[in-house]
């Protein structure tokens, strides 16, 4: 299947792009790994399969507003207080 058919019919069936959700999985995935483990931010973005981090950053801080690291430190405090 080409990634052109793949898309078409994914967004026929949900209205929705693929990489959108693609993207809102990946960092969903991205904020329980910051907040639930001691994995580095390269030890991320391979799990994530993403290869650029500035790319990764960029869209992290589109999704939640703030840093990797930021997003960390302040959801590891929560937890702990």
């Amino acid at each position: 299947v080409s990634t052109s058919y793949f898309s078409r019919k994914f967004k026929e069936q949900t209205g929705e792009n693929y990489i959108d959700v693609l993207t809102e999985i990946r960092m969903k995935e991205a904020m329980r790994l910051l907040s639930e483990t001691d994995d580095s931010i390269d030890e991320i973005l391979e799990k994530l399969c993403y290869s650029d981090d500035k790319h990764f950053r960029n869209l992290f801080v589109s999704y939640t507003g703030m840093l990797p690291m930021v997003y960390r430190k302040t959801y590891r405090q929560k937890e702990k207080g």
